[in-house]
């Protein structure tokens, strides 16, 4: 029998360190609203970083027009039923917002990590009182 090496474990670039902060930055920025944006149900508790486009396209990931405050049970409804996240989209952005989210996560550009971290940090201690 022959024995399979483990995988050695990739070191996480820097760049990668900075996306996860953000990320979490981002989220907490986001939550911090308090309630469910959605207008489904009035919920408090469990509340998530949703994003109107998908966090797959860096240009607009941490772009907080982007982004709303849902509880779970919401987040969910609207991940399992696109379309009517789709017509959600509409509804908030309007029709001239929502070209120019979708154009600008098709091409735009990525953000650099080291300025939108700063910015990210600055921004949460204006919410948090620090």
């Amino acid at each position: 029998m022959a024995v399979i090496p483990k995988a050695k474990k990739r070191k996480k670039s820097d760049r990668r360190k900075d996306e996860e902060a953000c990320d979490k930055l981002f989220s907490l920025i986001t939550r911090s609203i308090g309630m469910c944006e959605s207008g489904r149900l009035d919920h408090k508790g469990n509340l998530q970083c949703a994003h109107g486009i998908s966090r797959s396209y860096k240009p607009i990931r941490w772009d907080p027009r982007n982004a709303w405050c849902l509880c779970a049970g919401c987040h969910v409804f609207y991940t399992l039923r696109p379309l009517e996240w789709d017509e959600w989209l509409h509804e908030r952005w309007g029709e001239a917002l929502y070209g120019e989210m979708r154009q600008t996560a098709l091409g735009g550009v990525r953000p650099d990590m080291k300025v939108l971290r700063a910015e990210l940090v600055q921004m949460w201690k204006q919410i948090d009182g620090g």
